[in-house]
């Protein structure tokens, strides 16, 4: 369905059960409550939901290998059973704060922030926790796509020692396919680092069919722009990225092959003004999308 709100599975809905889950089925470990209820909305959710045994070793669900042709990528995170769009994960750690945090982000710089509701109450430090998976997921390369990003729920209370954040996926993932979301270019160039292509034919990420002005939204959806008169306009969402490459061709193909003001006369050359002035070419687009051969 366009534009459907990713929704987990069913397991998910809820903290009092386990998280994780094999190809069987949902994981039956006892979640350790705390005794406390189990949310208090707002994205503060009281506890973590996994069981002992999943905090552990790791939701189930994946598995961290060493990438098998880069090394210098370190390990990766693999699917060990098909997952649905909506899949939840948690990104959970040891919760530090002030000069304790400091100094393990200089060491180990996979610690992020850990807030409630709106107030950042330290970081969360998964490094010496060998159950917490998710921070092995790899980092998509320059011609690949994330099918994972970031929310804005965390896990547990502001005091808390253990803590975490929500992840979830934004694309089913078969089983096999590496899981992975973006660091920011800023991670990458702080660190003077180049991106690579983390995907391989064993372990598969989503390749890009295209660079041309299109991308990926947080929702998994593809938005597109087409070149008319030399100026990009945005043309709208799709589901699918080959959906987003048709619209584009269609609308830069019907707007082509519209008589132009004066014969002979060619598309003006995008410009720092041009892209500023008002949308001139909006009428033009609605026509060509209105077009028979859009």
């Amino acid at each position: 369905m366009p534009g459907a709100l990713i929704v987990p599975p069913e397991h998910q809905f809820h903290i009092h059960n386990c998280w994780g889950s094999t190809e069987k089925g949902p994981c039956k470990g006892k979640v350790d409550t705390k005794g406390r209820e189990e949310e208090s909305g707002c994205g503060e959710w009281q506890y973590i939901p996994y069981c002992k045994s999943c905090l552990k070793n790791g939701d189930p669900s994946v598995k961290v290998i060493p990438h098998p042709t880069l090394p210098m990528i370190g390990n990766i995170l693999v699917a060990t059973r098909d997952l649905p769009k909506g899949y939840r994960f948690v990104y959970w750690g040891t919760r530090l704060t002030g000069k304790a945090a400091q100094k393990r982000m200089a060491e180990d710089d996979r610690i992020i922030d850990f807030m409630y509701g709106r107030k950042c109450c330290g970081s969360i430090e998964p490094g010496p926790h060998k159950g917490s998976v998710l921070q092995m997921a790899g980092n998509p390369g320059p011609n690949e796509y994330y099918n994972m990003v970031c929310t804005a729920e965390h896990f547990g209370k502001m005091d808390d020692n253990l803590v975490g954040g929500m992840y979830h996926l934004i694309h089913d993932v078969p089983k096999g396919h590496q899981i992975a979301h973006e660091y920011g270019k800023q991670w990458f160039k702080d660190r003077k680092i180049t991106p690579l292509n983390i995907g391989t034919p064993e372990y598969p990420m989503i390749p890009k069919l295209s660079k041309r002005h299109i991308w990926q939204t947080q929702a998994g959806r593809y938005a597109a722009m087409a070149v008319l008169d030399g100026v990009a306009q945005h043309i709208g969402l799709y589901e699918t990225e080959r959906e987003a490459i048709s619209a584009q061709a269609s609308i830069e193909a019907v707007f082509a092959s519209q008589p132009k003001k004066g014969k002979g006369a060619s598309p003006k050359a995008a410009s720092p003004k041009a892209k500023k002035r008002p949308a001139a070419s909006e009428e033009k687009v609605k026509r060509a999308r209105a077009s028979p051969a859009a």
